[in-house]
């Protein structure tokens, strides 16, 4: 259902923009209330099906209620703070940015949509991943999780590898199809030449987030993702625009990515180990 609702708000929302953008003459403010009309109608349709599963009930046991908020909190205060974190790292990487001027900005910025597309199924298994992962840890099967972890990254760096080639492949027709701007073409051609191949990395380290959530350690998974952001990435990147400029940048991005899948990996197996040793002590 979630994943119905949210195909269904996506092409809600792309009907509805020109329709608000062009016909209505609301401009700008015309795809914000685009989004607005797309979400409520998701809205309506998710809690309506909790509705008919009845999933929804008044709080009838008050201590059952505060030791689930409890739990709650605990879960998703961690997840939340690393949420945040990309986003101000991202600021971070924008102002460094901006140094370079209008021509790198404009290039970044058509970099970032191509990189969410490229990262998509990395995406997806970070949303797939969790239920199975659950599921296994419900049954103390953790021989199957690291199956299932191994796979899903095995699978990972290859496809992000034939991604990162296409990208390098088609790298100054595409620019040249997204920009009419010959010198944020020239930038961004550099950046899909050089940035794509570090991708199977990240997705490593964003798989090695998300399973340390589903097997109830959302600290892991804070820490991994503090240590990918101000160790891995965001000191190489300053680094290497001060070094080299732009291209030093993109380098920087690069290897940034790279030193982050490596850090997800070690603090997943340390994190796992732990959970996995526990349970074999606690049989013996």
């Amino acid at each position: 259902m979630p994943g119905k609702v949210m195909v269904i708000t996506s092409v809600l929302n792309v009907v509805l923009d020109p329709l608000f953008i062009f016909t209505f003459e609301m401009g700008v403010a015309g795809a914000a209330w685009a989004t607005c009309v797309a979400f409520l109608v998701g809205c309506f349709i998710i809690f309506q099906a909790i509705l008919n599963e009845r999933l929804l009930t008044l709080i009838k046991d008050t201590k059952q209620f505060l030791q689930g908020t409890k739990a709650i909190i605990r879960f998703t205060l961690p997840a939340m703070v690393g949420q945040f974190i990309p986003p101000v790292a991202a600021i971070v990487v924008t102002i460094i940015i901006a140094s370079f001027g209008d021509i790198a900005v404009g290039a970044w910025g058509l970099a970032n949509r191509i990189e969410y597309l490229a990262i998509i199924v990395i995406l997806a298994l970070t949303m797939a991943l969790p239920p199975m992962i659950g599921v296994m840890r419900g049954q103390r099967d953790y021989n199957k999780i690291r199956q299932l972890v191994e796979i899903s990254i095995k699978a990972v760096i290859l496809l992000q590898l034939l991604i990162a080639l296409l990208l390098a492949v088609i790298s100054m027709p595409l620019a040249a199809l997204l920009t009419s701007d010959g010198a944020v073409a020239n930038t961004l051609s550099q950046y899909l030449w050089l940035v794509p191949l570090s991708y199977g990395a990240l997705g490593v380290c964003m798989i090695c987030v998300s399973a340390s959530n589903a097997m109830g350690a959302p600290t892991s998974a804070l820490i991994t993702s503090i240590v990918r952001l101000f160790v891995c990435y965001l000191p190489v990147v300053w680094f290497g625009a001060e070094l080299f400029g732009l291209t030093g940048l993109f380098i920087g991005s690069a290897i940034g990515n790279l030193l982050s899948g490596f850090a997800g990996w070690v603090i997943f197996m340390k994190q796992f180990k732990k959970q996995s040793s526990h349970f074999a002590g606690s049989n013996a």
